[in-house]
Parts: C-alpha cells; sequence; structure tokens
C-alpha cells in the first residue's frame, strides 16, 4: 500500500498501475486471515462457502492535491463478505474503516515478532 500511496502523492512514480489484485483462496487460508486480524465486530466461527476478504485503501483526491497531502489523505477498509471491519485501533471518523496510520498501528500490534521474526519483512 505505501508505494501505491507514494504514487498518489506524487513522490515516487512507476510503470507499474497496479491498483487491485484478484486472488483465489482456500477456506483455511480466509479464516486464518480473520483470526489474525481480530475484528472487534465479527466473530466467525465458520468460513461460508464463496466467502471473500477485501483491503481497499481509499483516499480524498482534495487531500491528495491539497498543500497537506500526505498519509492523512488515506484509510483502509478491510470487508469481510459485506462487512466493514472494525479494529480497536482504528477510532478516526472515518466510514466503515482506518486511517491509513491507524491501520498501521493495528497491523503492528498484531504482527508476529517471534523467533525469527526479522525474516518476515
Amino acid at each position: 500500500m505505501e508505494q501505491r500511496i507514494d504514487e498518489l502523492l506524487g513522490t515516487n512514480t512507476t510503470a507499474d498501475p497496479l491498483r487491485y489484485m484478484i486472488y483465489s483462496a482456500h477456506d483455511d487460508q480466509l479464516s486464518n486471515i480473520m483470526e489474525w486480524l481480530h475484528p472487534t465486530n465479527v466473530a466467525q466461527n465458520y468460513v461460508l462457502y464463496a466467502a471473500q476478504t477485501v483491503f481497499e485503501l481509499r483516499y480524498d483526491s482534495e487531500c491528495v492535491s491539497s498543500a497537506q497531502a500526505g498519509e492523512n489523505c488515506f484509510s483502509v477498509h478491510v470487508i469481510w463478505n459485506g462487512v466493514d471491519l472494525a479494529f480497536k485501533e482504528c477510532t478516526a471518523l472515518v466510514e466503515g474503516g482506518c486511517t491509513y496510520a491507524e491501520f498501521l498501528t493495528h497491523m503492528h500490534n498484531i504482527w508476529y515478532d517471534g523467533v525469527d521474526s526479522d525474516d518476515l519483512n
């Protein structure tokens, strides 16, 4: 996401216009994602057929083109089967999502930091 934010802010230009990715996964992978993310508003006991998890990077176009352009112009929305997930770190008033800074804080807080964790980056 950081590369895409840099592109939108004009601090990095790349020939890769990738804006989304479609990926097929098994139900146990989706179950692991939900377990790892620790959402506060969804209890997942099993994975439904054709379940999906979507990570969306959104931005305010007016903010991006303003003098105050920065990471504050972006938000991240994680959607599980049509439901915006909530996380304890996400307290700003962003419709159904987190500010980018809050999302990074959440990811930092849940990231594995055990043996050989330096190899995960």
